[in-house]
């Protein structure tokens, strides 16, 4: 029979062997006894779709829909994905369902009560796994406390005394939009400092806020052993090749250093690799391979022994990296989402409604109002929600970013293909800005390199853009692509990103002085930093003439001076260098204008040729090399 449960009983005589039966008596009850429990015990709420009758359940509300009840999963479906939470064992868990209390209210008393517990003392601890949920259509996360506690008696809200409080920061909370199945966190209470007599250990929800859920499963009552386990271990960074990590320490501990075992996704402890330390706040993992799913454990050497092993924590490394070469057409990324090694970096305020939010994703042929991927079924939607809660700060925090690009320098190149296929009431995309970063999680590591202009004036079309990085001379090693702010709510779609190289560099900073009459000083950057160049081309011509219209000159040196322009008359030029027969010509630099003033001494000058009415004009006398003094001189 089932602890505490109440059966009934009927009795019939049989009265002889042919089959005579007296009728039933009526009905009598009994109940079977909950018999009080010690150290250790465990529960993990198995009690077929109902709470254990050796527990008991006190919801104090006007609420009808608020209650404490077990669940076999709970999902929420997010861009066509759910996102689903699974019992840590066995086929329930406990949820503590708030939804639609009213914050102004009086707090409710929601609360758990254990079965009775005969040795509720200063030597023992409570762990219990944890996640939170806000569970209304609040802007925010949730911001209600879990209290763990003890009561004398298991009906009575008013005999609730508190041991700790556990802190909505201090949760693994449920993110509809961060991972397919959702991670629990074990949270171990400590009795040390517990004083009292109680005989029950109560669970109770803070109902601080409107909306706050809580799934609880696997309560464990347990002595404090002599060595305790480290707690929460945590990542703090992940590179592509080693991770940094931290843990907590129970406060009456006191080890002497710890182990970390880790090993690929799915190993047992005894067959990892173990490494040692004696700094819970700050230890390196090192000598990692790129783009693969760890699990680590951490246990104390208290010296004479050590502790069990922490809970399991995980991480991935970054991907270690693409050389000249690599292609991206965004085939492989599920829709709704970026993954294989790029970035959608979003901002991160606070508010579940705006973190949600899919700012940046990959999206497949199937999206409505929005064209066809240009190559295959996926392209990158990229969204400037101008309407953030951030306002101008959104752009800058929102950026896609590459995987990493090995050997990024000045003889690289990339090619991104752009469309705007939206006609937004809001703006057209007059600036996309493409930078390099030194740390794809860290939007302020952005330093801008190229900013395109003219992305309007290709609404609904396909356009590709080459970033030529011949005056690129930082370390970063990552390229992030931001909406400036001026865009406001606009959509720009991405796909087909090359990285590949230069073998030629395009000339850069160009200047010029005019030397003499009809004399100028032409002079550059070369970015060829691996082989000089033989030589350079000029083209020069009248402002905004077309590649090939202009006049050709063959430059060996810089600066180069060349003569025979025409006083009063403006120009512009372009340079490209020449490096080898088998590198060739590099692509032609940006134009730079320029304007041949008036003649160098010595000279002749009669005034006959200037219109004397124009000194009155607000231009001034056309092409007057001689300066007016107007102030009046005393004898």
């Amino acid at each position: 029979m089932l602890e505490g449960t109440e059966y009934g009983i009927q009795v019939r005589a049989k009265c002889d062997v042919e089959g005579l039966y007296s009728d039933w008596t009526e009905v009598s009850t009994f109940s079977t006894t909950c018999l009080p429990v010690e150290a250790y015990y465990f529960e993990s709420f198995e009690f077929e779709n109902a709470i254990s009758p050796c527990w008991t359940k006190i919801v104090e509300t006007d609420n009808t829909i608020t209650n404490i009840y077990p669940v076999e999963e709970f999902a929420v479906n997010y861009n066509g994905v759910d996102r689903t939470v699974y019992p840590v064992t066995g086929n329930q868990f406990i949820k503590f369902a708030n939804n639609f209390d009213n914050s102004t209210d009086p707090s409710d008393n929601l609360l758990l009560v254990s079965r009775e517990i005969l040795d509720i003392n200063s030597d023992k601890r409570v762990r219990i796994h944890l996640i939170s949920r806000q569970g209304t259509t609040s802007l925010l996360y949730n911001r209600s406390s879990l209290h763990i506690g003890t009561m004398s008696d298991p009906n009575d809200s008013s005999t609730f005394n508190l041991v700790q409080t556990i802190t909505p920061e201090e949760m693994n909370e449920y993110k509809a939009y961060e991972v397919d199945v959702v991670d629990w966190k074990e949270h171990t209470i400590y009795f040390n400092n517990y004083t009292g007599n109680d005989s029950y250990i109560a669970i109770k929800h803070g109902d601080e806020f409107v909306g706050s859920e809580f799934f609880v499963d696997d309560f464990k009552f347990e002595a404090i052993p002599e060595c305790t386990e480290p707690l929460y271990p945590i990542v703090l960074d992940e590179r592509y090749d080693a991770v940094d990590v931290s843990w907590e320490a129970y406060e009456n501990s006191n080890p002497i250093g710890w182990e970390i075992e880790y090993g690929f996704s799915g190993f047992e402890t005894g067959n990892g690799t173990i490494i040692t330390s004696n700094d819970s706040s700050f230890t390196t993992i090192p000598s990692l391979l790129e783009d693969t799913e760890y699990d680590f454990y951490i246990r104390a050497n208290c010296g004479s022994a050590f502790s069990n092993w922490s809970v399991k924590q995980t991480f991935k490394t970054k991907c270690g990296g693409f050389e000249v070469g690599y292609q991206e057409s965004f085939e492989n990324h599920p829709t709704g989402f970026i993954e294989h090694c790029w970035t959608g970096l979003l901002p991160q305020v606070g508010s579940s409604y705006w973190d949600e939010i899919a700012q940046i994703r990959v999206y497949d042929n199937s999206a409505i109002y929005t064209p066809d991927a240009l190559t295959g079924e996926h392209a990158i939607w990229f969204l400037n929600e101008s309407n953030h809660s951030l306002n101008d700060a959104i752009s800058e925090e929102t950026i896609l970013v590459s995987p990493r690009l090995v050997d990024l320098n000045n003889y690289k190149k990339e090619n991104i293909i752009l469309d705007d296929p939206i006609s937004s009431v809001y703006a057209s995309p007059t600036e996309v800005i493409v930078g390099t970063m030194t740390d794809p999680d860290d939007y302020t590591t952005f330093t801008p390199y190229f900013t395109i202009t003219n992305a309007a004036e290709n609404e609904d079309t396909w356009t590709q853009y080459e970033i030529d990085l011949s005056n690129y001379y930082f370390k970063d090693e990552y390229i992030g692509i931001r909406q400036a702010s001026i865009n406001e709510r606009q959509v720009i779609l991405f796909d087909d990103f090359e990285y590949s190289e230069n073998s030629c560099i395009i000339p850069t900073d160009l200047e010029a002085t005019q030397s003499d009459s009809g004399e100028i000083t032409l002079a550059w950057q070369d970015n060829n930093t691996q082989q000089a160049p033989q030589n350079w081309e000029i083209e020069y011509g009248p402002i905004d003439f077309n590649i090939g219209e202009g006049t050709v000159v063959q430059a060996n040196s810089n600066p180069f001076v060349f003569d025979g322009l025409s006083t009063f008359t403006n120009y512009e030029y372009r340079v490209r260098a020449y490096c080898s027969a088998e590198d060739g010509y590099s692509d032609w630099s940006v134009p730079y204008a320029f304007s041949m003033t008036c003649e160098s001494a010595p000279f002749y000058e009669d005034f006959d040729s200037y219109n004397a009415s124009d000194q009155n004009s607000s231009n001034g006398i056309p092409n007057f090399c001689w300066t007016r003094n107007d102030r009046s001189v005393s004898d």
